[in-house]
């Protein structure tokens, strides 16, 4: 699976995961369960790509039909076996460089952001208030916390009910461990930048820690002398992505929260909806319908081929008097059965059930002759050196290709040839 395909795969399972809790529980006062929701349902858009189930067994056969692509001018099989194609090969490369150099940023961001702290620490005042470690410096102009330590300004003017507000507040992300979710986000973050869910679950996880540390502090103080506590924090923020900031729409949801009544234990029966996104996901990424192959009655396959039309393809030995019309199935169908009765299935791949594709390409020399096997595109070392063998003795084994010809002259042409390895249980 190619890294666009695989971070397209996680976008998709994060949206149909955050619509559910966009729609049905960023309302509910059931914050413990939200967060949990929301790890729970991210780590799981990272997995569920990764994860691959067959829907149906598969007949054991070791290899598909070969589809062929002959003459200079390929055009079909796959993008990824032409290297040359400069606009393709230039464009994923640009995308590369643009995704990696926005990763690079987002990391200097976050090391940015720890050694702030780290510059608090050193250059800050330790001090312990209410049983908790804190540290007062200049540098912080309101409070915030990281892991087990609390920050607060150096010259604050908190009074003595002010300042338990705070250090409830701050202290109920130390006691649930936030600063690990803030952080895991952050990590994500940089995998995938370019994706716009990563920021919607990153600020819904903020909002959830801040409507637990809420909670906490309003379980002994009233909600509108904290809401003014809130209000006068908010424009002495330090920007640090590692820290919980107050904006204003955030305020306004919290403020929002302090006074909504607390969701009916039915509503955690909504999570159940877990489930049906958790379904739709695996369809869409994780299940693929197995092929049954049935070897020789298989109808064999070809490729679209675009070729010159002063270049006449080669043949595989027997079908050089087949008339023109048929030659390409002609020599499709020998071929497969020639790979059907001569492919030696590696061992290694019998025992662990691997499966993959190896493709392959050769010169039909103007003597008919097999020349030139390479492995274009490697599976497994065991897996390649068959299908080269299986090339090598070609000739040996059916003699010479009727070769292909330019202007009605004999010419070198290269052939590609893809082969399918599948073993699946008895």
């Amino acid at each position: 699976m190619s890294l666009l395909m695989y971070l397209l795969q996680v976008t998709f399972s994060m949206a149909i995961f955050y619509s559910f809790y966009h729609l049905a529980l960023r309302r509910e006062t059931l914050f413990e369960g939200n967060r949990l929701y929301l790890l729970a349902t991210l780590i799981l858009s990272f997995l569920l790509p990764l994860l691959h189930f067959e829907w149906a067994p598969q007949v054991i056969q070791p290899v598909l039909m070969p589809a062929m692509l002959l003459g200079t001018s390929m055009t079909s099989l796959s993008e990824q076996l032409s290297p040359n194609t400069g606009s393709v090969f230039h464009l994923s490369h640009l995308l590369l460089t643009f995704y990696v150099a926005g990763m690079l940023w987002m990391t200097v961001k976050v090391l940015f952001a720890f050694r702030q702290i780290q510059l608090i620490n050193k250059l800050g005042t330790p001090t312990t208030i209410q049983g908790f470690q804190c540290v007062l410096a200049e540098e912080v102009k309101a409070p915030f916390s990281f892991f087990r330590t609390i920050y607060l300004p150096l010259h604050h003017n908190y009074q003595d009910t002010e300042l338990k507000e705070v250090i409830a507040h701050e202290s109920a992300h130390v006691q649930d461990h936030h600063s690990w979710d803030v952080l895991l986000m952050e990590l994500l973050t940089i995998v995938c930048w370019v994706n716009p869910f990563m920021y919607l679950y990153k600020n819904s996880l903020s909002d959830v820690h801040e409507y637990i540390a809420d909670k906490a502090v309003l379980q002994f103080t009233h909600w509108e002398n904290y809401a003014q506590l809130l209000v006068q924090q908010q424009y002495k923020q330090m920007p640090n992505a590692l820290s919980h900031q107050l904006i204003y729409s955030q305020l306004k949801n919290r403020l929002k929260m302090m006074t909504r009544q607390s969701s009916a234990r039915t509503a955690r029966l909504k999570y159940i909806g877990i489930i049906p996104a958790l379904f739709i996901s695996l369809v869409l990424f994780s299940f693929t319908y197995g092929d049954v192959i049935k070897g020789a009655e298989q109808e064999p396959s070809s490729a679209t081929v675009s070729v010159e039309e002063d270049i006449v393809m080669p043949r595989f030995p027997g079908c050089d008097k087949i008339s023109s019309d048929s030659v390409q199935n002609c020599t499709s169908a020998k071929l497969n059965a020639y790979i059907i009765d001569n492919l030696v299935y590696p061992k290694s791949l019998k025992e662990t059930g691997t499966q993959g594709v190896v493709v392959s390409k050769f010169t039909v020399g103007k003597d008919g002759r097999i020349k030139d096997p390479t492995i274009v595109r490697s599976f497994q070392a065991d897996a390649d050196m068959a299908v080269l063998n299986l090339i090598m003795i070609m000739n040996d084994k059916e003699g010479l290709w009727t070769p292909g010809t330019k202007d009605g002259k004999p010419v070198d042409l290269v052939m590609h040839l893809p082969v399918r390895f599948e073993y699946a249980d008895e």
